[in-house]
């Protein structure tokens, strides 16, 4: 699960990358909510993975590896799926004003 807060020497958390950015995680949440119905969840269990999730995982790992990381941490999924650039989390984000690009840009300890 991922926390809103983080602690010394540990990276943010996707919600404080979501802050750190000056998106709402509370705004992304609701638009995610009323773009899926109840039936989405069901659906997911027979959806395969398609070619935006298999990238998303693809950047997260990547990111995760270069930060010496062993596992893919939610901040590390967070921008990957902002930076797959279509599919509905993608949609979010952008609408929300969340650009992983600047994250980049910023001090780490910012």
């Amino acid at each position: 699960m991922c926390h809103a807060t983080s602690t010394v020497g540990r990276r943010p958390s996707a919600v404080g990358l979501l802050q750190a950015a000056g998106v709402a995680p509370d705004t992304v949440h609701r638009s995610v909510g009323t773009r899926l119905n109840m039936g989405a969840s069901q659906a997911a269990e027979r959806i395969a993975w398609t070619p935006y999730s298999r990238k998303a995982i693809a950047i997260a790992e990547a990111r995760s590896e270069q930060s010496g990381s062993e596992r893919i941490d939610c901040d590390d999924l967070l921008i990957g799926l902002a930076q797959v650039g279509s599919g509905v989390a993608a949609d979010v984000l952008a609408e929300a004003g969340f650009d992983p690009t600047a994250l980049d840009a910023a001090p780490a300890d910012a």
